[in-house]
């Protein structure tokens, strides 16, 4: 089997793939991370919230009985809730440590008996090949269709970093790296940058460093094309943020309900290429790029640095990579 996974669902593919039951004969894992794990009383703790909204009691037989879209709207309350506040006190350190999350695998000791990416680092899943992806601004996402772009200062975005994990020195560092293609001029924008790193790309290469080995190939890849899309009153755009991928990976750019998305003209160009690498690798578990290794680190960028250009390229910003060594560790 070959799956595909976005977000949420590619931290379950990780998760399943940790469990090392066979089921996979390849798998694409976009905006994925086998860091995120939820302790079995902070999910408690989520649960709670939503039960306490439907004015329902926690229990399965319960929630069950709740009309499935006001599940969903108080599901969408309380992670928003979680997102906006970081409160480690009402909804538990390892929901927060998910950089905004609410809903995750659990740890639960019997599907999961511990983080995903220490069972990858230990060989779980070897000789299933990965093709995994980021986007060259995942975070925006969170932040730019947020009341999370209101903060505004540097210091309470400082403050937000730190609640998800990030070094107190990264924001100013990170500011001083921002470029023409991938501005950060913005307290938001740097924020971005640092948890887009924390959340996502480093993730994304622990898992790859983990599993370098010719019988057990991962490819990279980030998405670099930016979205001129402004989804609030401040103007700001969604850049290369989560999700935007889909529409170019499906190759769906027609459907006009990616329109409010992508915007009025994205490149087919570039939809054409990254569903072509999608459908050979789900065909034959193949790229035309070479397996990411600890020494090369080879990146394959869809529009690097936002130019119309497809390219491979070793150890894309290197220098802030590096800024994580010893951070989001393997065990």
């Amino acid at each position: 089997m070959t799956l595909c996974g976005e977000s949420a669902g590619a931290m379950s593919v990780l998760a399943l793939l940790s469990r090392d039951d066979g089921l996979f004969q390849q798998a694409i894992v976009q905006s994925g991370t086998a860091h995120i794990g939820q302790a079995p009383g902070d999910a408690a703790l989520v649960l709670d919230a939503v039960a306490l909204r439907l004015e329902v009691p926690a229990t399965a037989e319960a929630l069950a009985a709740v009309e499935i879209s006001k599940l969903i709207e108080a599901q969408g309350a309380v992670s928003a809730d979680v997102s906006q506040s970081a409160d480690a006190a009402r909804f538990g350190p390892s929901t927060i440590a998910s950089c905004g999350l609410s809903f995750m695998p659990v740890i639960d000791g019997d599907v999961l008996t511990r983080p995903p990416i220490q069972a990858i680092a230990d060989g779980a899943g070897s000789g299933v090949p990965l093709l995994m992806g980021t986007t060259a601004e995942e975070f925006r996402l969170f932040v730019m269709t947020s009341d999370l772009l209101l903060l505004g200062t540097a210091e309470l975005f400082k403050t937000r970093l730190a609640a998800y994990g990030a070094p107190g020195e990264f924001y100013d560092l990170y500011k001083a790296g921002g470029s023409g293609a991938y501005p950060r001029n913005a307290a938001s924008g740097i924020a971005c940058a640092v948890l887009t790193d924390r959340m996502f790309r480093i993730p994304t290469y622990r898992v790859a460093e983990a599993r370098t080995g010719p019988s057990t190939p991962t490819y990279v890849y980030e998405f670099g094309w930016r979205s001129p899309v402004m989804p609030n009153s401040m103007r700001v755009q969604l850049g290369a943020c989560h999700s935007l991928d889909l529409p170019f990976a499906w190759d769906t750019l027609d459907l006009p309900e990616n329109r409010g998305f992508t915007g009025p003209n994205p490149p087919q160009a570039l939809a054409d290429a990254l569903h072509r690498a999608w459908a050979e690798f789900a065909a034959a578990g193949d790229v035309s790029w070479k397996p990411y290794d600890r020494i090369d680190r080879t990146v394959m960028a869809y529009h690097y640095n936002n130019s119309g250009t497809d390219l491979t390229v070793n150890d894309p910003r290197g220098d802030e990579r590096r800024r994580w060594d010893g951070l989001l560790p393997t065990h």
